[in-house]
């Protein structure tokens, strides 16, 4: 499941690659969930702490990767077009 995560941002030319890869390191967090949920690995409410505080911090690191790396690009092509 999460592998498809991988190889989908890769096989579309409209996306960075910079924004590829932020994608790709999110399917852990669905590798990581799936594995809890779907798997039923039993974990203490402790370690469910820490893989919630883990993922939002995966989430958010890709999100604010992506962000910057887009607006690095955006600007590089708006200076070409001046």
């Amino acid at each position: 499941m999460g592998s498809r995560e991988y190889r989908y941002p890769a096989s579309n030319p409209k996306v960075g690659v910079s924004i590829a890869f932020s994608f790709s390191q999110m399917g852990i967090v669905i590798s990581t969930l799936s594995g809890i949920f779907l798997l039923g690995e039993k974990k203490s409410k402790k370690q469910l702490a820490f893989v919630t505080i883990g993922c939002a911090l995966v989430i958010n690191g890709g999100i604010i990767f992506g962000e910057i790396s887009f607006l690095i690009l955006y600007k590089q092509k708006s200076h070409i077009y001046k």
